[in-house]
């Protein structure tokens, strides 16, 4: 508890002082905006990238803060719930730990006494861990860690729906109308319910992997952090592949990104009705530049119900160019998220900055806008992340390791997803 208040504390600090750093260079990028010169104004756009640059950190300092608390927040709930260091859950995620350190550290030796011991607990107290599914399980608490960069490098993981399933034959039926409704007084003919109309939605999946590498010397080392070094090298890199995937992804042997399909202009209730995989676009601005108006048409061209809960998805460099327009009444459309734990915000819903989503340029869509829980689904196999060794490496003095887990995904409701589209 004391570790993570401390922690907490100082990354607040930083946050502090980003946020005082944003707020003296939006002043001067409004102050050159204003001059209007052509010195002036390059002045100002380099404001601009620094201020986005700044935006992205202060995001991320937000994500390690709640982090941080939510590790917190858990420790204190348990405690206050009775938990003691001798609890059942907490001692068998602890020996899992100390198990899996101790294997590790002999450079994955499949016949070490520690691989031999490790087998046994998982048998014993791992139950989705068979040995048909190879390798060994990564403890629960690492498992955790490698959770938090998959939020942080994998923006859409933090806004869509995540399902944890037990086999990839996982589906969901939608329910995309049919069913008749109305009024009626006491006596008066209803008509009969029709048949309602079902869309089966089955995310497709995909083998995320990593291949760290470790030398044998800091395998040795007793101060050596397992976790920590396994967090750091697979959480980051496979959370920014599955973050692409979720976007653009061909479903493959991988998700189904909800880009994958030609976006199309049909309406909601357009006749034919759109495919499953197509998204509406909305057409908003031209080859070169994003409008303030087709900003707003996107908004508003979502329905309300999935307004409510609406969330923006762009890169840096569209959000670069975004942050410049304003509306009629020359204010800019783009709001600072000042107080702690608040975002940034477009025509007043969050905006989250994803990489994979496309630049700025002809007949491409570089901004969605929806609800995200209705609109993409993920789905993450149960205890299914694993670690074994590569036999096959060819470098001597160190150890390679091949981590895996399940990963599916797929557009769930097109309806409750708008893209932006540059027209010509």
């Amino acid at each position: 508890m004391d570790d993570a208040a401390k922690t907490v504390r100082e990354i607040a600090d930083k946050f502090g002082e980003m946020q005082e750093q944003q707020k003296r260079f939006q002043t001067e990028f409004d102050k050159y905006k204003a001059n209007g010169d052509p010195l002036a104004l390059a002045k100002a756009d380099a404001l601009n990238d620094s201020v986005t640059e700044i935006d992205s950190q202060i995001k991320a300092l937000q994500t390690a803060i709640e982090a941080e608390k939510s590790r917190a927040d858990e420790l204190e709930a348990r405690m206050s719930a009775g938990y003691k260091p001798g609890d059942e859950r907490e001692e068998k995620r602890q020996e899992h730990l100390s198990l899996f350190e101790k294997f590790f550290r002999t450079g994955g030796d499949p016949q070490s006494d520690e691989a031999m011991a490790l087998r046994k607990f998982e048998r014993k107290a791992v139950s989705t861990a068979t040995g048909a599914a190879g390798g060994f399980a990564v403890p629960e608490i690492i498992g955790e860690r490698i959770s938090e960069f998959q939020k942080l490098y994998s923006p859409i993981r933090s806004i869509a729906r995540v399902q944890v399933v037990g086999t990839s034959d996982y589906k969901e039926l939608l329910d995309i109308g049919g069913e008749a409704s109305g009024w009626a007084g006491d006596g008066d003919a209803r008509t009969e319910t029709a048949t309602p109309s079902l869309r089966e939605r089955a995310p497709t999946h995909g083998t995320l992997y990593c291949y760290p590498k470790a030398s044998e010397e800091s395998l040795e080392d007793i101060f050596f952090d397992v976790g920590n070094w396994l967090a750091n090298k697979c959480g980051k890199e496979m959370a920014v592949q599955e973050g692409a995937a979720f976007i653009t992804g061909d479903g493959t042997k991988k998700p189904t990104g909800f880009l994958n399909t030609a976006a199309v202009a049909t309406d909601d209730d357009g006749s034919p009705t759109r495919g499953a995989e197509e998204l509406q676009f909305v057409a908003s601005g031209s080859a070169a530049a994003l409008t303030a108006d087709g900003l707003i048409d996107l908004v508003y061209k979502l329905n309300s119900m999935h307004r409510a809960n609406g969330v923006f998805v762009m890169n840096s460099a569209t959000t670069a160019e975004v942050r410049k327009l304003k509306d009629s009444q020359n204010q800019y459309l783009w709001q600072m998220g000042i107080a702690a734990g608040q975002p940034s915000t477009l025509l007043g819903y969050p905006v989250v900055t994803a990489e994979g989503m496309p630049d700025v340029a002809a007949n491409a869509l570089p901004v969605a806008f929806g609800d995200w829980q209705d609109g993409y689904l993920i789905t993450d196999r149960a205890s299914d992340l694993r670690i074994s060794v590569d036999d096959n490496i060819t470098s001597p003095g160190f150890v390679k390791w091949y981590i895996r887990k399940r990963v599916g995904g797929i557009l769930l409701n097109n309806n409750a997803i708008k893209v932006a589209k540059c027209v010509l």
